[in-house]
């Protein structure tokens, strides 16, 4: 019994790890996509670069709802992907 509670808790952590990088992912997606569409910005972003944004946080919501059972890995690497585009958009400004 002790032995399978112990297996159960090392599945429930990972469960856990994955629901934490996904969320915080989706989080990132849906906040950047409020934050861009936002008509304070829209003046201050170009039309092209608005649109990459956009077109960068839907591809990554779609993919979040079609890979649900994506090993926390996959999570993490689709929030740098998400990250890394939108700061080569930043260093392109300057």
């Amino acid at each position: 019994m002790v032995r399978d509670a112990e297996r159960y808790k090392e599945e429930d952590d990972k469960q856990r790890d994955r629901l934490q990088a996904k969320n915080a992912l989706e989080s990132y997606a849906f906040n950047m996509k409020q934050t861009i569409e936002d008509d304070k910005l829209k003046d201050k972003i170009s039309e092209d670069d608005r649109k990459s944004v956009l077109d960068k946080c839907n591809e990554i919501i779609q993919w979040i709802d079609g890979n649900q059972v994506s090993i926390m890995l996959c999570f993490l690497y689709a929030l740098c992907y998400l990250l890394l585009s939108v700061k080569v958009l930043e260093s392109q400004k300057n």
